[in-house]
């Protein structure tokens, strides 16, 4: 894993963390010094477990979800679309089937042969 990407996924689970603790400040009514060390340590396991359970099966996946990574993106890309272009179909009051279209060009190019 190289600085980047770690640096990107340690981004990423501080602003997860970042909006829970808000969240549960909020919600909680007096705050004490047990629930502040109870809430930290739950937050920093969970945060040094799961991205290592996900390293762990991704290595043990690799070669399985490599295999089919396009066509894994042109259905999410589809369905993402195709939800897209529904709202806006209700919003103007009439049919388009633009998704499809969209979703079928923008992973043309994913398709690699090695």
């Amino acid at each position: 894993m190289s600085l980047w990407e770690l640096f990107v996924i340690a981004v990423g689970l501080s602003m997860d963390a970042f909006a829970v603790s808000i969240c549960k400040g909020l919600s909680v009514g007096k705050c004490k010094v047990k629930h502040m060390l109870i809430c930290g340590l739950y937050f920093g396991a969970f945060q040094a477990i799961m991205p290592s359970i996900g390293y762990l099966l991704g290595a043990q996946f690799e070669t399985l979800v490599t295999s089919v990574a396009p066509y894994i993106a042109f259905a999410l890309l589809t369905h993402r679309f195709q939800h897209d272009s529904r709202i806006v179909q209700q919003r103007r009051g009439r049919r388009s089937h633009c998704g499809f279209f969209l979703a079928f060009h923008a992973t043309a190019g994913c398709r690699h042969k090695h």
